[in-house]
């Protein structure tokens, strides 16, 4: 994922390694824990990376601060952290 830390706008995410065409789903989560953003990506072919824009499920910018980024592709979840800063 990068850039890390990033002040606005999107974070490109390369999701972990899996064949042929896949469903990619990324969530982010505050640091608490509450779900903010749900993006879904279909038809993915394995190596490309998505872009998420950093904006909550209504629209709104996030917040600066600490935010989990969990990316989930067939079985398999990941998750990394992800700073946005002032």
């Amino acid at each position: 994922m990068f850039p890390n830390p990033i002040t606005t706008g999107t974070v490109r995410v390369l999701p972990q390694a899996y064949t042929g065409l896949q469903t990619v789903t990324v969530q982010i989560y505050t640091a608490s824990f509450k779900l903010v953003t749900t993006k879904i990506f279909t038809n993915r072919l394995a190596g490309q990376t998505v872009d998420v824009a950093l904006v909550d499920n209504w629209g709104q910018p996030l917040a600066s601060g600490l935010f989990y980024i969990c990316v989930s592709v067939d079985r398999s979840r990941k998750t990394t952290s992800l700073v946005i800063a002032p």
